[in-house]
């Protein structure tokens, strides 16, 4: 059978939480997060909490690993920043601010973290791309990476992060590690283009796969 939960206004992202417990229904126009208890909206499709977020723009939202928490973000409009929603109870946000528009949003497993891509620069550039690493447990400022061929791919672990670039007409390949704490990010070049990277936890390593004739794989230590 179906329930139907009136919503205050038209969502543009509606995510479920990874225990399942909730759902986040956003809607943009009125910069508004609605909670959806599961399964209790079932029997109650009124009892639903509407979360506003004043003065924001926004229209995704990620909900990190524990539950605790949602990155809100829009990739519609050049903004340059995120909104980190505490559910509470009670409810609270604060914006990071960042340094470019954002093209996406990826958190680490345990949400406080989160790598963003940002949206390309203007053509003619000297930079081909950026992205930034940005706490999202605590308040502390995001460091901004540029980059000199568009990103690719990303991977995470709680505490590392690859993002792999390619640009073929400059055979510019390579792979940046971030490291959090400390938000120190090191680059690595590659000697063919970039096709998916990985992190293998309990060995302690990250790997690219790359686009070669015999194939390769290259491995880095974290």
């Amino acid at each position: 059978s179906l329930t139907s939960v009136p919503l205050p206004g038209v969502p543009t992202d509606l995510t479920i939480s990874p225990q399942g417990d909730f759902a986040l229904a956003v809607l943009r126009d009125t910069a508004t997060v609605v909670l959806l208890p599961i399964p209790g909206v079932v029997g109650h499709p009124a009892a639903i909490t509407s979360i506003p977020v004043p003065g924001q723009l926004f229209g995704r939202a990620l909900i990190s690993a524990d539950g605790k928490n949602a990155v809100l973000f829009t990739t519609v409009a050049p903004v340059d920043s995120i909104t980190v929603l505490t559910l509470g109870p009670p409810a609270a946000y604060r914006t990071v601010g960042l340094h470019a528009a954002v093209q996406a949003v990826f958190p680490t497993p345990d949400g406080k973290y989160a790598i963003v891509l940002h949206q390309p620069p203007e053509p003619g550039a000297t930079v081909k791309g950026a992205f930034s690493v940005v706490p999202i447990a605590q308040s502390f400022p995001a460091v901004i990476q540029s980059l000199p061929a568009a990103p690719t791919a990303v991977a995470l672990s709680n505490d590392r992060a690859l993002i792999s670039i390619s640009d073929v007409p400059s055979s510019t390949f390579g792979v940046y590690m971030a490291l959090m704490p400390s938000l120190e990010v090191r680059p690595y070049t590659l000697a063919s283009p970039p096709i998916a990277v990985g992190i293998a936890g309990g060995a302690g390593r990250g790997y690219v796969a790359q686009d070669y004739s015999e194939g390769r794989i290259t491995f880095v230590d974290l």
